[in-house]
């Protein structure tokens, strides 16, 4: 090689060199804990520092060992802190300290998480990071009820009315109801969803030691939690459906065979087109209430036509349509309806609800409901006995009409002993090969795992202290709601929720997730 030659390949390899540091010099900058989460992508941010003495709650919780962090909320009724340069043992003795403090009252710990009331009713959260020695501090005050009386709305209706009038209303719109009941202790938490129960919420049961979710027959669904310092929270949503639309175009012989575009609950973005003489299907998710569907000539958007029908429960809307020159014409069909007819109703008492539904079925019914008499759920119908029939047996009603079936759980008894006992709630759960704790375990696994994937910087499950809903909803479905807190690409961590459905009939197939 020449003296150049050689100079040059010096040259290179130098700034090879150079442009590797520079690569591994930011990387690691990047990896450092203490980068902000929205990062200008070059320099180390130095860790801000905040002052004690402008913590308005500062008297309530204990003073930190580390002023590095930032203050996020300061008011006289939210603390929201973020404290860094704090080694894991300094956190536990934080903890003490706060139980000096008097946070002795409901308390919750776990490994890195702590939670509990005081005697004022502060309420403390620490959430504390090995990784980047953070420790996140929230404190809540107690939440101001008054007396009120009980709203007078839709969904107020539908629940029973909680005996303490020291009430807060978070809520209170077409699209929901929250409300707050203070001055309840467990028992009377407990005495409340039994009466809920009794009310008529016993559909789709799932309960904790201190929340319950249900539906009613109407499908309004009521969800109730201890929220911890004698307080629960009362939520309701508004009712929604999956509705099928079915929508047939009656062809013409001659004129006006013009295809037709579909716009549901929309004046802008179509749904789809039906040809001329053909039928198409929807699925689409309504909320009780009105809705219309928009029908226009794909050769004329001049020629429309529209019609407007109610949601009120999960049924299929079937609709005809038919095209002129000058507009569409519509029109609702409720084929159960037309095609209904009287049909003598059949004696099914004292059989099992499986063979009575059966027989039901045989003389020519559909529309048939079950209500168990002591509120509970009915899981397995071969355990259940009906007591008593809407419709008398002989009579002739139309074949459409409800048929409602009252249900008692019969006694069984024992060889050894005269004594009758009634077979319990989680004997009938046990019938469903998916409702077991083994397949919960596993599809439970199975959401960890996708939601890892999502965050594939690190994620922890807050499942003790920050466990929103973790049901199973039938057919082999699993439904889990977690706090959870995420790493992002620069070691920055974010208190989130996530939530996701898992299919175990389907090998723990992962359906659905998402990340707040």
């Amino acid at each position: 090689l020449t003296t150049k030659k050689k100079v040059a390949i010096i040259v290179g390899v130098l700034i090879v060199l150079v442009l590797v540091s520079n690569l591994f010099t930011n990387r690691s900058r990047l990896d450092s804990p203490y980068m902000s989460w929205s990062n200008n992508n070059s320099e180390e941010q130095e860790l801000p520092q905040f002052k004690w003495d402008d913590i308005v709650l500062k008297d309530i919780i204990p003073e930190t060992t580390s002023l590095q962090g930032r203050i996020i909320s300061n008011s006289k009724e939210r603390l929201s802190l973020e404290v860094y340069d704090i080694t894991e043992n300094e956190y536990n003795d934080y903890v003490d300290k706060a139980k000096e403090k008097g946070f002795t009252i409901e308390t919750n710990q776990i490994s890195g998480s702590f939670e509990g009331y005081n005697e004022a009713g502060y309420k403390i959260e620490l959430d504390y990071s090995t990784y980047s020695k953070k420790i996140s501090i929230r404190v809540d005050s107690q939440m101001e009820l008054k007396e009120i009386a009980w709203p007078d709305n839709e969904y107020a209706k539908v629940i029973p009315e909680p005996e303490s009038k020291l009430r807060k209303i978070e809520r209170n719109s077409e699209s929901g109801f929250t409300i707050y009941i203070g001055n309840t202790s467990k028992d009377s938490f407990k005495n409340y969803i039994e009466t809920c129960k009794e009310q008529g919420f016993n559909i789709n049961i799932y309960e904790t030691i201190d929340s319950f979710t249900a539906k009613n027959s109407d499908e309004y669904k009521i969800e109730v939690k201890y929220e911890g310092n004698k307080i629960v929270r009362i939520s309701m949503d508004e009712r929604i459906f999956d509705i099928d639309i079915e929508i047939k175009c009656s062809e013409n012989l001659i004129f006006s065979k013009y295809d037709v575009k579909v716009y549901i609950d929309t004046e802008t973005t179509s749904d789809g087109t039906i040809k001329h003489g053909k039928e198409e299907k929807y699925t689409k998710r309504f909320k009780a209430g009105p809705h219309f569907i928009k029908f226009v000539n794909v050769e004329d958007s001049d020629v429309t036509g529209k019609i407007e029908f109610n949601i009120d429960k999960k049924e299929t809307v079937k609709i005809t349509i038919n095209c002129t020159s000058s507009k569409i014409n519509a029109k609702v069909t409720n084929l159960a309806d037309i095609e209904a007819k009287k049909v003598k109703m059949v004696d099914v008492k004292g059989l099992t609800l499986d063979k009575a539904k059966e027989k039901i079925k045989g003389a020519g019914f559909e529309n048939i409901k079950e209500e168990s008499d002591d509120g509970s759920s009915i899981w397995v119908d071969s355990y259940w006995t009906v007591r008593e029939q809407s419709v008398a047996p002989n009579e002739e009603v139309m074949s459409n009409t409800e048929i409602v079936l009252k249900c008692y759980k019969p006694e069984t008894k024992t060889e050894t002993s005269t004594t009758t006992t009634t077979p319990t709630y989680s004997s009938y759960e046990k019938k469903d090969p998916y409702d077991d704790i083994d397949h919960k375990y596993d599809a439970r696994e199975a959401f960890e795992k996708a939601i890892e994937d999502e965050c594939p910087w690190g994620v922890k499950f807050h499942w003790i202290v920050g466990l929103i809903a973790s049901r199973y909803e039938g057919n082999g479905e699993y439904f889990f709601k977690v706090k959870v807190t995420i790493t992002n690409a620069y070691g920055t961590k974010r208190e989130t929720t996530a939530e996701g459905r898992v299919n175990a009939a389907q090998g723990n197939e992962v359906t659905y997730t998402y990340i707040y």
